[in-house]
């Protein structure tokens, strides 16, 4: 995503009965007994490659993420998390030691931690985008840093996502559906109204267009060597008022309720729509705009 080689996109339970599992589950209790580590939870990071598991971490600590995970883990484990269990082992032995040797298979319910990517930046001034996220049916918590004042830049790495979403459900592809739906809004920039930066339309600055990775650059303009470039902006144009999107799906009657006609003009007032307004129609854009009219202007990739 956006020219990095190392988003999260999401954490995805495994099971302990796939091939995955029944690998990652007897290497990383070989690396607990080569490190000599025999009580309380444990946090290990293992990479799958064609030579067989390879280790990037362990730690004696829970998994982190604040914590946000645990009611999915609870639901797909029928009650009981690392958390709960590293109590058990304190406060209740006998409950403790009635735990299984591996998590269910298959798992009690679906569930996944998703990540929220961003492919636009600006200066955030609402986050509609969040409250659609609440209203999916397998949405449990969603964490996020991003709030109205908030600067967001593109996501290309950990520390740069916009949020992550927990989700769960018992219907596994409830979770699929939405865990797409989520990645559309990412496409469609669907998150955030930016605010708005004034340009002088008959000069615009030359970060104001788009240019797609695929279009050549001026010899004269073009970086230095090893100087990184910025991926292209995929909404250049920002007005006020809300920047959400119809969705309409017939097959999910549980989504119908979320159906809102949105625009990004008064409805009440008329509007002028520009397609692709660069050079002479940046012009053309300002003298519209003098009488009082709204411009729509609609960027092509």
């Amino acid at each position: 995503a956006n020219g990095s080689a190392f988003v999260y996109f999401g954490l995805q339970p495994v099971d302990s009965e796939s091939e995955e599992g029944k690998i990652i589950i007897p290497y990383i209790r070989g690396v607990l007994d080569a490190m000599g580590i025999k009580h309380g939870p444990t946090h290990g990071e293992v990479m799958m490659t064609p030579d067989g598991p390879c280790l990037v971490e362990m730690n004696c600590r829970a998994h982190g993420g604040d914590g946000n995970w645990v009611p999915m883990v609870r639901g797909l484990n029928g009650g009981y998390t690392q958390v709960s269990a590293t109590i058990d082992a304190y406060m209740e032995p006998e409950r403790f030691h009635a735990l299984p040797d591996k998590t269910p298979s298959p798992f009690k319910a679906a569930g996944q931690e998703c990540c929220l990517v961003s492919y636009s930046k600006g200066t955030v001034k609402s986050t509609p985008g969040y409250e659609v996220i609440k209203n999916l049916p397998s949405f449990v918590y969603l964490e996020t840093r991003v709030g109205p004042g908030s600067d967001v830049e593109y996501t290309t790495d950990l520390f740069t996502d916009i949020g992550s979403a927990i989700l769960l459900h018992e219907d596994p592809e409830v979770v699929n559906k939405d865990i797409a739906f989520i990645r559309y809004m990412e496409e469609i920039n669907g998150f955030f109204t930016y605010e708005t930066r004034q340009e002088i339309l008959s000069r615009p600055r030359g970060d104001s267009i788009a240019l797609s990775p695929a279009l050549p650059r001026s010899p004269s303009k073009s970086p230095k060597i090893g100087k990184k470039v910025p991926p292209a902006h995929r909404r250049v144009f920002s007005s006020d008022g809300p920047m959400l999107f119809r969705h309409q799906s017939l097959d999910r009657p549980e989504m119908r309720p979320l159906v809102k006609r949105m625009t990004t003009v008064d409805a009440s007032k008329e509007a002028v729509v520009i397609v692709n307004p660069y050079s002479t129609g940046c012009r053309v854009a300002k003298e519209i705009m003098a009488p009082n009219y709204k411009i729509i202007a609609l960027w092509s990739k």
